[in-house]
């Protein structure tokens, strides 16, 4: 296949967010899960603590992460829903994108040659070029994280 260039380096969030979820098998969030995470965002305020009580139900459960975005994408959509609770659900996934985004960054900006070396050490694929690469360390970051292991780079 050929390289599609530099073009296909600049990623926007969202496309990032989309590789994200295709790049690894996910779970889906289990039925209590989801009715916790639905409440949470029906009570929502513009409280700090409510909004970072919310964006680390998603963090904590990023292996469902194609779920939890529809459900946020969900309670954003609906119209009888106030502009104060919508704006502190956009706070959330704020919350969610800027928690990934340092370290999304600071992986975007490795030599590919780098990238390529920590996927093989930690038996990943190099298949899908530069964005998927970083998809799939920051995955296993969150994955060793959860397990209770130290991650080496």
């Amino acid at each position: 296949m050929a390289s599609k260039g530099k073009e296909s380096e600049k990623v926007g969030s969202m496309d990032f967010v989309n590789i994200f979820l295709r790049a690894e098998v996910e779970r889906p969030l289990t039925d209590p899960q989801r009715d916790e995470f639905e409440d949470m965002l029906r009570a929502l305020t513009l409280e700090r603590s409510q909004i970072k009580e919310a964006t680390g139900f998603a963090l904590d459960n990023a292996d469902a992460a194609g779920e939890v975005v529809e459900v946020l994408t969900e309670s954003l959509s609906l119209k009888e829903t106030s502009i104060p609770t919508k704006v502190a659900r956009l706070y959330a996934y704020a919350g969610l994108a800027i928690g990934k985004g340092a370290a999304r960054q600071e992986l975007m900006d490795l030599p590919v040659s780098e990238l390529e070396r920590r996927c093989q050490h930690n038996v990943l694929s190099l298949v899908g070029g530069r964005v998927v690469m970083v998809a799939r360390l920051l995955s296993l970051e969150d994955t060793e994280k959860k397990r209770g292991y130290e991650v080496v780079d």
